[in-house]
């Protein structure tokens, strides 16, 4: 198993307003803008991303952090052998 990103995810009540700093301050790209989470890269390092996610004071689960991996089916077949909790 290897591990392809780690992305933290950012609670926002604005979104939006993240545009600023991250795209115009920072230099990063928005690659997606879903109105309730952006997320943004560098276009150097696409692997270098950050996501803004809308608190919406739901109860809904937003996860903290994102890690993507190439074998998904593996890592949840041995966190339910570990008992891990699966929240989100």
């Amino acid at each position: 198993m290897s591990v392809k990103r780690i992305v933290p995810n950012i609670e926002s009540e604005t979104p939006q307003k993240s545009i600023e700093f991250y795209e115009d301050f920072l230099g990063l790209k928005v690659a997606m803008d879903m109105d309730w989470i952006i997320t943004f890269i560098s276009e150097s390092n696409p692997t270098s991303q950050v996501s803004i996610i809308r608190n919406d004071e739901s109860d809904t689960p937003h996860p903290d952090v994102s890690i993507e991996v190439d074998k998904v089916d593996q890592i949840f077949a041995n966190a339910k052998k570990q008992d891990i909790e699966i929240v989100y």
